[in-house]
């Protein structure tokens, strides 16, 4: 869906912006948003149909998932805890859930200078 789209962009365009990103966008079998540097990427897919949410990042040739669950359980728990009830079924919760990515990946650029491992080169 195109307006998800939009909504990655308007959330991780800082990457582009600020970090020297690429954006690249498939919709292959789910949509794959990629965000690449010249020391690999990182690939945020979604498959909302199956409910499927997945971070990969590859550095080099190495290629690693990202287990939100675990890493960020006390962020996804906040996050289901304040889009529980029945308003909604009738909301779109996609904004707040990329902004919720956005807040992580800053996290993780403020506190470690990388995204998930990958370096940000400035």
């Amino acid at each position: 869906m195109a307006f998800t789209r939009v909504i990655v962009l308007e959330k991780l365009g800082f990457l582009v912006t600020d970090s020297g990103f690429e954006f690249d966008y498939s919709d292959e079998l789910g949509e794959h948003f990629f965000f690449k540097s010249e020391l690999g990427y990182i690939e945020f897919y979604v498959w909302e149909q199956f409910n499927e949410f997945e971070i990969n990042v590859k550095i080099g040739n190495c290629l690693k998932r990202i287990n939100m669950p675990v890493l960020y359980a006390k962020e996804l728990g906040a996050f289901k805890y304040k889009h529980r009830g029945i308003k909604w079924w009738f909301k779109d919760e996609r904004p707040d859930f990329w902004q919720m990515i956005a807040d992580i990946v800053k996290k993780e650029i403020e506190t470690s200078n990388s995204v998930f491992g990958l370096q940000i080169i400035k």
